[in-house]
């Protein structure tokens, strides 16, 4: 991936969060192309169809929650990179994201420079967890 060239996919049901967090990461220099989608079926699709490198998932959406979309995302062997976007802090959700090798788990609550600071390691082939 090219860290100076990133393609990020956000993902969440709420218009406000969603649009905010687009908003903020245009800003990043080394975003190139932001996509959005409003549910998990959308959010499925385009990482199908276009692979981006980064997928910021909420993990509670309609139709497909984020850990569906990134089951899914897995056994198509998709190259994208999921990150989990979330309000939730049960110690089950996020042994669930390890298990399945999430590159990174983010809460809602995080500032503007963490969140660029998990998609920049995560470009970078680290993880990062919230």
């Amino acid at each position: 991936m090219d860290q100076n060239n990133i393609r990020l996919l956000i993902a969440d049901d709420h218009q406000l969060l969603l649009s905010g967090l687009k908003n903020v990461l245009t800003k990043m220099n080394s975003v190139a192309t932001i996509y959005t989608a409003n549910d998990g079926k959308e959010a499925d699709e385009i990482i199908q169809k276009e692979e981006p490198d980064i997928a910021i998932l909420d993990i509670d959406m309609p139709f497909y929650t984020g850990i569906e979309v990134a089951r899914r995302a897995i056994k198509n062997k998709s190259k994208t990179k999921i990150i989990f976007i979330t309000l939730h802090k049960e110690k089950s959700l996020y042994d669930e994201a390890k298990k399945l090798n999430i590159a990174g788990y983010a809460l809602k609550n995080c500032s503007t420079l963490e969140m660029e600071n998990c998609i920049l390691n995560v470009a970078n082939g680290k993880k990062y967890f919230s």
